[in-house]
């Protein structure tokens, strides 16, 4: 099979993405001998140098036509990346691990995480236009030319930043 053509053909290439790893192309032809799946299309054989000094071996196949090697395995780091971040998405949410596997208490368990999710968000919302308020007041009630007669010359202040504004006036 698959192994046959790759030792005959010998046109092994560097890992896209991995150091001593190699790649090689299996065309369809020589994939359709596998009787689990009769749909394989494109392969890419992937083989590196163990421990022991023997080769290993591990085959990803993809049911489209004429795919290179790189675009294989990287369609497959790709899931693998989407798979990771889904796993952590549900840990930081809790629910990795559901104690009821009803569907009114999946359901609720993810509404309740939603309406978490949005509560957050307005509360930063609004704690950001507060703050822009009241700069916009202080700008208002305090034009530039009137700021320096708005603090005491004498002021600790004067020059540092305070509650997000500003320094007043020459340092």
């Amino acid at each position: 099979m698959f192994r046959a053509y790759a030792e005959e053909n010998d046109r092994w290439k560097p890992h896209p993405t991995r150091k001593d790893q190699w790649v090689q192309r299996i065309p369809p032809w020589d994939l359709t001998g596998w009787e689990e799946c009769e749909v394989l299309k494109s392969g890419a054989l992937v083989k590196w140098k163990s421990k022991d000094g023997s080769f290993d071996e591990v085959l990803f196949v993809t049911t489209k036509d004429d795919e290179s090697p790189e675009r294989i395995l990287s369609v497959y780091d790709e899931r693998s990346q989407i798979e990771e971040s889904h796993r952590h998405m549900k840990s930081f949410q809790g629910i990795d691990v559901l104690l009821s596997k009803k569907w009114v208490h999946v359901v609720f368990r993810i509404l309740m995480g939603v309406i978490a999710f949005n509560l957050m968000n307005l509360f930063l919302l609004e704690r950001d236009q507060s703050k822009k308020k009241r700069r916009a007041l202080f700008a208002q009630n305090f034009p530039p030319e009137t700021r320096s007669r708005a603090e005491p010359q004498d002021s600790p202040l004067r020059g540092r930043r305070v509650c997000g504004l500003e320094p007043v006036g020459p340092v």
